[in-house]
């Protein structure tokens, strides 16, 4: 439900890994595929980070050069993937992000702890993982080491929208890729909507946790903040028409789909209220719509902050909903802050000088990947440092001992 959406979320998270888990280990045990698969010669391979078992396939398939796609905009836990080093100093975490790189002392303790539980988590994945393999009685490498070979880690995130973070070589930034740049008129029925009134907002909070599914409080405040702009019109993806939810209310069109890409493009449309989807953010940015983001779930907050750090909309937290003063509140914002829109359409115009940018870059690195390598140029000696020599904590207990030592010697001459 949309109250209990993060639990959801990691419920899935870990029944798709454990589906992916059985998936590769299918493959590999399936007699004859394998010689199949080999006799195609791929020269390179690409697989979501999601799939931790793919590094051992393209291993037993002798494919050597491969990258590392990730859909999210952060693998903060995923060194073994990256190589880059995470900062939950300043640096918000994937899974619960505080309110962004600004953060108290009680969000860095909590940003860390996320950090922290993630770490901890992905090794015992690992671990996990591991014996599937070794009863196929192959010779295979370890899982990090074999995931450690990848050459690039392509990753869902415009370096122009995402929080700084320190980077390792292999990261290429690609976050427009999934955005079409082409888009149809509306047909008439959705066009003469969009023609109601002067403006017009697209209420939508994705597929996941879906808008029928919210407290019934939710949805009273939601339509009572409705209520007050009249000269407004609300297309609200809701996807149980029997619930009659904006019954009575003539600013207000329920659907159970909307084109969502095409009315984003539309002119026409004000601002777009939304959950905070990667996808979602990205499509409105690139089409020049200002946000209003109510996150959710997990990277959904991330994606939020990011919005809010950049001028680009206005974050609403969910327990807001509550009442319908904050959602009021930031429509009123919204359609009067020529700030927002002017950030909005600058975004749009950086967009349009190259909106093919990412499928190119893309294509060129894997092309580049296949001719080239694998990349080993681009492996650091830091993913072989421990823990302690990683951290430096050996070096500065060093330093610490013999800047204390003349003391300790003093000390000990005048005892």
């Amino acid at each position: 439900s949309f109250s209990n959406a993060n639990f959801s979320y990691f419920l899935q998270y870990i029944t798709n890994k454990n589906r992916s888990l059985h998936t590769h280990s299918d493959m590999i045990t399936t007699p004859g595929l394998m010689d199949k698969m080999r006799a195609e010669k791929f020269d390179v391979a690409f697989v979501e980070s999601f799939h931790l078992c793919a590094p051992i396939l393209f291993h037993h398939l002798g494919i050597d050069k491969f990258a590392v796609t990730e859909s999210l905009s952060a693998t903060d836990a995923w060194f073994h993937y990256t190589q880059t080093p995470s900062n939950p100093a300043y640096v918000p975490t994937l899974m619960v992000a505080p309110s962004g790189e600004k953060m108290s002392f009680i969000e860095r303790v909590w940003n860390t702890i996320s950090h922290l539980l993630m770490v901890i988590h992905n090794a015992n994945t690992l671990r996990r993982f591991e014996p599937v393999f070794k009863e196929a009685k192959r010779d295979y490498p370890s899982l990090p080491e074999a995931i450690a070979k990848n050459s690039l880690v392509f990753m869902n995130s415009d370096p122009l929208l995402d929080f700084p973070a320190p980077r390792s070589s292999r990261i290429i930034d690609i976050g427009g890729i999934s955005v079409s740049f082409g888009h149809s008129p509306l047909n008439q029925t959705w066009s003469s909507i969009l023609s109601l009134r002067s403006q017009t907002i697209l209420l939508s909070f994705g597929t996941f946790v879906q808008s029928h599914a919210m407290p019934i409080q939710y949805k009273r405040s939601i339509i009572e903040a409705f209520r007050k702009f009249p000269d407004v019109t609300f297309i609200w993806k809701y996807e149980k028409p029997e619930d009659r939810i904006s019954e009575g209310v003539e600013n207000v069109i329920e659907s159970t789909w909307v084109p969502q890409h095409d009315m984003l493009n539309d002119p026409r449309l004000s601002v777009f209220i939304t959950h905070g989807g990667q996808g979602s953010v990205t499509e409105a940015n690139t089409a020049g719509v200002p946000l209003i983001v109510i996150p959710v779930v997990t990277d959904q907050i991330r994606n939020a902050n990011q919005v809010k750090r950049n001028g680009l909309g206005i974050v609403v937290d969910k327990a807001e909903l509550e009442t319908p003063n904050a959602l009021v509140k930031a429509i009123q914002d919204i359609l009067n802050d020529t700030k927002s829109v002017s950030y909005v359409l600058n975004f749009l115009k950086i967009s349009l000088i190259n909106p093919n940018m990412f499928q190119s870059i893309f294509v060129r690195n894997m092309e580049f990947l296949a001719e080239f390598g694998p990349l080993r140029q681009l492996d650091h000696y830091g993913s072989q440092l421990n823990f302690i020599q990683y951290y430096l904590i050996d070096v500065f207990s060093f330093l610490i001992v013999i800047s204390l030592l003349p003391l300790i010697i003093v000390t000990i001459v005048i005892r």
